[in-house]
């Protein structure tokens, strides 16, 4: 089935999908695992890192035992960004803007695929390029992988699931980065080139659909490494990577040792941050820590 969203909702959830990603380095091969052990001198002790979904069929939801156990054991919860925050969430509708003045529209040429992305957005979310044609096509590209991804439950996320249950139990939910710095790095990307991105999602959907449900197998599978690759292989994601997921895995490494230096952190972030030569995993053993696969057995 069509999931329909609100604005808000697609705003706060949505934006993480469009971080996990990787670039087109030689990756190293990771175990097969979403949840690894951080240790290592100046820490106050373990701390976690736990590679997340953000948006996927709630036919394929899991979150294994251990990694809320260890969720559990720990001081504090970092996201990517505190969506626990309300101001974030109205700060992030904020940054959606396109600059005034500019519309999505005014950057496709065919007359046929203004159409036709038009009547996508009508039919999915309600309205048309009239209303969405302000808001930053790469977030709209997204929305739109969501639309066509048919479901049989409900899209729900992994981030939410953890940053909920961290709430019930009292702990402490952190930020690894600003949302000014997540949006800052659309300016990155030529607006052009995310509108044509947003195109061949509408007009190829079996194709964003087909992406959608390999990388939920992969990730059912813990196969971080297969996710690396799989996004690997996108040709906007090769050209791209470096800004979306390099310079944001190298910036949170101090982050984190920061914060495991003052208490026991799990820290939640996309999948496809994980494996690679510069990946989370890699780049806190470059910075000589120890970390290591936890095995997994349900959920």
């Amino acid at each position: 089935m069509n999931t329909r969203f609100t604005t808000r909702n697609l705003t706060a959830w949505l934006l993480y999908g469009l971080f996990s990603t990787a670039v087109a380095v030689p990756a190293l091969a990771q175990d097969a695992s979403l949840l690894w052990k951080i240790e290592g001198e100046n820490l106050a002790g373990t701390s976690w890192l736990y590679g997340t979904h953000h948006l996927m069929c709630g036919e394929d939801f899991l979150v294994p035992d251990e990694a809320v156990e260890s969720l559990q054991a720990s001081d504090a919860l970092a996201l990517e960004i505190d969506m626990s925050d309300s101001a974030v969430q109205q700060q992030m509708m904020q940054l959606a803007q396109l600059p005034e003045g500019k519309n999505i529209a005014d950057y496709i040429d065919s007359e046929e695929a203004r159409e036709t992305v038009d009547d996508f957005l009508s039919s999915h979310f309600g309205a048309g390029l009239d209303h969405f044609g302000n808001m930053q096509p790469i977030l709209l590209a997204t929305m739109a992988i969501t639309a066509i991804a048919e479901c049989e439950q409900a899209l729900q996320s992994h981030d939410l699931h953890l940053m909920q249950k961290a709430m019930a139990q009292g702990i402490n939910i952190k930020a690894l980065e600003t949302v000014e710095f997540q949006f800052g790095l659309f300016d990155d990307i030529p607006l052009d080139q995310q509108v044509e991105e947003l195109v061949s999602v509408i007009l190829d959907p079996e194709a964003g659909r087909e992406e959608f449900r390999h990388m939920s197998r992969l990730y059912v599978d813990q196969d971080i490494e297969g996710i690396y690759q799989l996004i690997n292989d996108d040709e906007f994601w090769q050209e791209y990577g470096d800004v979306l997921l390099d310079k944001r895995n190298q910036a949170w490494i101090p982050v984190m040792e920061e914060k495991s230096g003052a208490g026991s952190v799990f820290y939640a972030v996309g999948a496809g941050h994980l494996s690679g030569e510069k990946g989370v995993i890699n780049l806190l053993r470059e910075a000589g820590y120890t970390v290591t696969p936890v095995t997994t057995t349900g959920q």
